[in-house]
């Protein structure tokens, strides 16, 4: 004997059908839209001109103060003021950097194995970004003043570095530019170089 099933059933098995190849659609148009990576991604913008950051204490070199580690990469961030994007402090958080989480952090890890510090982003296909989150690597800059090197320029160098990524800046082939990868940290480099300055102002005309 054959059993067939009523057109309620025949009805309910299409809806389910249907609704499981909606959701296999949805999250492929999601993904086809969205992009996660790290570094710098040349395609990188804030289409409303406004980055806005939270700043994580944890983790912070015991060698910085309080007050005095929120100040460096307070006046680092800063830095890029001339770029044409608003760089909005929004305050404390406990969220970590480098989770796409929804909160652009910038703040502290202490497993650090090549570089200082990275560029944690997620943005749109086109580029718009979504979140961009800055890591410090403690144990990094604590090997650097371990070796005489001046930590806090270091500290400030790379963070000015970081935030050019967060704004969507390659790394520079100009030894001048703070944006340059290529020799270590110089006592004038304080600020971004007028050419930091000047690709950053073509990105946001």
């Amino acid at each position: 004997m054959v059993l067939v099933p009523s057109r309620q059933a025949v009805i309910r098995i299409w809806c389910q059908v249907s609704l499981i190849f909606l959701l296999i659609f949805l999250a492929g148009v999601s993904y086809a839209q969205t992009a996660i990576g790290g570094e710098g991604n040349f395609n990188l913008y804030w289409p409303d001109r406004t980055y806005l950051w939270h700043y994580n204490p944890a983790n912070k070199p015991e060698w910085l103060g309080e007050e005095e580690a929120l100040k460096l990469v307070q006046d680092a961030v800063a830095g890029w003021g001339d770029c044409g994007v608003n760089l909005i402090y929004s305050g404390l958080t406990d969220t970590p950097p480098g989770s796409i989480d929804g909160v652009n952090v910038i703040g502290w890890k202490l497993d650090g194995k090549k570089y200082s510090a990275w560029t944690t982003w997620a943005a749109h296909r086109d580029g718009r970004a979504i979140e961009a989150d800055v890591t410090l690597y403690t144990n990094i800059f604590n090997q650097y003043l371990g070796t005489g090197i001046d930590a806090r320029l270091e500290l400030n160098k790379s963070i000015i570095h970081e935030v050019g990524h967060v704004l969507g800046l390659s790394h520079s082939d100009r030894p001048e530019d703070a944006m340059s990868v290529k020799i270590r940290t110089r006592p004038e480099w304080q600020l971004p170089s007028d050419n930091d300055i000047s690709r950053c102002r073509t990105r946001y005309p």
